[in-house]
């Protein structure tokens, strides 16, 4: 039995290959792997991971209308901190969740020989289109904690307070609810969304989610591709970044 992405045996998985499991799968598969993980950690067959509050049922999504307006409203947010916006934009454009975002660094933006911005979330790395390219610069530019005599050369995209460490996830939880978006929800919907504009292997690898996660949840939308024919090699997209 393996751990994560990275195909770790149970007893070397780490939190963040949990993280990354769990971020990954659908409702039915953690509802099944939850009762499995906390019997190998009581037994010693694996670490003492922390496992995510359960959930008890599917969470309702928002609709596609709510989250294109969610992103008009972070798009045109001057008054709203650059951090708010992006991390916002992470999770209504590329679905990320939290604890992928957590550990994004610096050197995971940046640009193709045409100058196009590109973040490394995946493989290949997922272009960021104009007006949210702009966007990021600014935020990368005046990054907050690495003013201080404790953080100054944090390569963290979000720096915390502590030195050497990234900003915590409740942090980022709350300033999303403090804007109104609700995470789960939006997440749930921008996943839903990008796989009807693109075939699941090509949204998994992009966005570092599992193929088989990707193909579960686009075969319970609908999703289907038997129209779907790439005319070259590049990258497409995530959709509504040119809405």
């Amino acid at each position: 039995m393996t751990c994560g992405a990275h195909a770790r045996t149970l007893d070397t998985c780490t939190q963040a290959d949990l993280d990354r499991a769990l971020a990954s799968a659908n409702f039915s598969t953690k509802a099944t792997l939850r009762p499995f993980l906390q019997w190998a950690m009581r037994t010693s067959r694996m670490p003492g991971l922390r496992l995510p509050p359960h959930i008890d049922r599917p969470v309702r999504l928002i609709t596609q209308d709510q989250r294109v307006a969610l992103i008009r409203r972070i798009h045109h947010g001057e008054q709203m901190e650059p951090i708010d916006r992006v991390l916002a934009l992470l999770v209504l454009l590329y679905a990320q969740p939290l604890a992928r975002i957590q550990h994004l660094r610096i050197d995971d933006i940046t640009h193709d020989e045409a100058g196009q911005m590109l973040m490394r979330i995946g493989d290949p790395p997922v272009p960021v289109p104009p007006p949210f390219d702009a966007l990021i610069q600014h935020y990368v530019t005046s990054r907050a904690n690495v003013m201080t005599a404790t953080n100054p050369a944090s390569q963290w995209l979000f720096p915390g307070r502590r030195a050497g460490q990234p900003l915590q996830i409740n942090s980022m939880r709350l300033r999303l609810t403090n804007l109104g978006i609700p995470n789960l929800p939006s997440r749930s919907r921008a996943i839903r969304e990008l796989l009807r504009q693109a075939p699941p292997a090509v949204v998994a690898g992009m966005l570092h989610y599992t193929p088989s996660a990707a193909e579960q949840i686009a075969t319970e939308y609908g999703a289907t591709w038997k129209h779907y024919a790439r005319s070259d090699r590049q990258p497409r997209q995530p959709p509504l970044l040119s809405q």
